[in-house]
């Protein structure tokens, strides 16, 4: 009996297969399974051959494709011919005569043109879906159930999250879970990933779907720590991935109608970054504009007319904590101390009339609290008073044993609006025991008016933050082997601006540093602008240092960053499409100018590559 077009695609023939595909379509796999995909402008390594669950050899494309393929379809996509063709082609290769040949119509669609000669990109809705919505969803009840149902073995993360304020009730109540580390010798970084991975290899659509949700890690080979922690077994086409969040805490953040939007990561310790978001260049989430906690709150602040707002999630669990009405919050958090407009416009449109703003007692928090009362100009704006440089509400509030309502706290504002005698700003507190080394203490929690910010004692705010140059020059480049290992630089490098140098430096050594506008980095500015923030401060340094408009040609600007022409002009136009870079041409001689802001806007938009 002969074989069928249908028995070549059998796993006997994956060897077979693969040698077709590098001798001939000149797909080189890297480890046996990897290659960088034929079909887009592919920098990490994203395309794979694989076998599936009916024991067919299959490709997918973990990148922009998202594609899933047989031999026959490579071929055709390759060698832009017809489905008989195909087949002949690969039977030839493996020396076989007597094959049956499909000679029917052939089922297999793809909305590209055979035709087609440029690299494939793929386009698709870049917007959360519900089914994106969905995998999200199960993932943050996913980590939730890990951490209630092995208390025992994570012990250590309740007992953290008890001593921020955090306890087992609410953990249940706000969905908060755990996603072990790369280290863990049971989960191996993988807990996710390995509960749908039976799933994955039937369903690689799937898969796309939790990626796209920013919920796996692509493991950078070339990266010291991670390069350990990949799976190189023979078949596993998912051993170069984790999950995103491993070795942290997870938040899972809903909007004003409790569809959930994201997760947010927090380490149980202080080392490296503390808190990740899911900022991968590739995925659908966006960040900007999240209130963690306005699902629960809409309703009451509405009700109440009051909003409390604080920096971070366990600002939120303390104020949380001290309130009588639990089941009726009235806090959100900013997960930052910027509110946007659009925010602003939703607490203002639910009728809020009294804006508490709880940030922490340092330059960035009291910036954050001047800026956010000016742009709430028709309300009754407070802040936290009494708090220490550099204390946090989380602080401030540890210890106290009576509560505060609602109630009081919105009367207390309208308080707040009557006039003193002396017409000085009005302030308002509640009386509250705390209890500190068995004893209870008289304390207050005050909240001042904004009218008196500025006459408390602040520290003169820097316009720019400076930078040694030698310190980051190095990572500005475009030399990754795949996307893992950008991503990985990307992070490094917002992690270096986020610590610029406490003064400036002397005069005389100013020519060894660079400097940014202060608000580029308090703002976040920089964290919109995806992987074309090492172009832009690539740029940023030579114009600083020049003292000039940059002139130099693509082809200069590429071999400083160790890349294409076409890598920089991708960035280039991304910088120019979200008005950073002013390019002016004369001839074909070009001058270029970095900026830092858009006029008349408080953000950037940055369009997805």
């Amino acid at each position: 009996m002969p074989l069928t077009y249908r028995d070549l695609k059998n796993r006997r023939y994956l060897e077979p297969t693969r040698n077709f595909a590098e001798s001939v379509l000149n797909i080189k796999f890297l480890n046996g399974d990897r290659s960088y995909c034929p079909f887009h402008e592919d920098t990490k390594d994203s395309f794979r051959i694989y076998v599936n669950g009916k024991d067919e050899v299959r490709f997918h494309c973990f990148g922009e494709c998202g594609k899933d393929w047989d031999i026959y379809d490579i071929i055709m996509l390759k060698d832009h011919c017809d489905f008989p063709q195909a087949q002949k082609k690969f039977a030839e290769y493996l020396g076989l005569r007597d094959v049956e040949f499909h000679r029917g119509r052939y089922q297999y669609h793809d909305e590209r043109s055979i035709e087609q000669e440029e690299p494939i990109a793929c386009v698709d809705d870049e917007d959360l879906t519900n089914e994106h919505r969905q995998v999200l969803q199960e993932s943050a009840e996913f980590y939730n159930n890990l951490l209630l149902s092995r208390k025992e073995e994570f012990e250590k993360v309740i007992k953290y999250l008890k001593k921020r304020g955090v306890g087992e009730d609410t953990i249940r109540k706000y969905n908060i879970g755990f996603c072990p580390a790369l280290k863990d010798e049971k989960y191996e970084g993988r807990a996710l990933l390995n509960q749908y991975v039976d799933k994955f290899k039937d369903d690689l659509t799937l898969y796309q779907c939790f990626r796209r949700a920013g919920l796996f890690l692509l493991l950078d080979e070339d990266h010291i720590y991670y390069k350990q922690f990949i799976d190189h077994r023979p078949g596993n086409i998912f051993g170069h991935y984790a999950d995103y969040f491993q070795n942290r805490i997870t938040f899972p953040i809903s909007n004003i109608e409790g569809q959930i939007e994201g997760i947010i990561g927090r380490r149980t310790d202080n080392r490296g970054l503390r808190w990740l978001k899911q900022n991968q260049e590739d995925t659908y989430i966006q960040s900007k504009g999240w209130l963690y906690g306005i699902d629960k709150a809409v309703r009451w602040i509405k009700h109440y007319q009051t909003v409390i707002i604080v920096e971070g999630i366990f600002d939120y669990f303390a104020f949380y904590n001290l309130s009588e009405n639990k089941d009726h919050p009235i806090v959100v958090s900013t997960l930052g101390t910027r509110i946007d407009d659009t925010s602003i416009g939703l607490l203002t449109d639910l009728g809020v009339k009294h804006f508490i703003i709880a940030y922490d007692w340092d330059k960035a928090g009291r910036q954050g609290i001047s800026t956010t009362a000016k742009k709430i100009a028709d309300s009754k704006v407070s802040y936290l008073g009494s708090l220490k440089e550099d204390e946090d509400p989380a602080d401030k509030l540890k210890g106290i044993i009576t509560g505060i309502s609602n109630f009081g706290i919105r009367h207390l504002q309208k308080g707040m609006h009557v006039k003193s005698r002396s017409g000085k700003p009005v302030m308002a507190s509640f009386l509250v025991q705390r209890q500190k080394r068995n004893k209870i203490h008289h304390d207050e929690v005050l909240f001042k008016p904004t009218e008196n910010l500025d006459k408390e004692r602040l520290q003169s705010k820097p316009t720019d933050y400076w930078y040694l140059k030698s310190d980051v020059l190095p990572a500005l480049t475009y030399d990754n082997r795949n996307r893992a290992a950008l991503n990985h630089k990307i992070n490094d490098i917002r992690s270096f601006l986020e610590n610029p140098l406490k003064d400036p430096p002397p005069e005389q050594d100013q020519d060894d540093y660079f400097h940014l506008p202060s608000k580029f980095i308090e703002d976040e500015h920089y964290m919109n602008i995806g992987d074309s923030l090492i172009l832009h401060l690539r740029l940023a340094i030579e114009q600083q240092t020049r003292e000039r408009r940059i002139k130099e040609s693509d082809s200069i600007i590429a071999e400083w960053m160790k890349t294409t022409r076409r890598t920089i002009r991708k960035y280039k136009n991304q910088l120019k499409e979200a008005r950073l870079l002013d390019i002016r041409m004369k001839g074909i001689h070009q001058s270029m100018s970095v900026r830092y802001f858009v006029k008349n806007s408080t953000g950037i938009v940055m369009s997805k590559s």
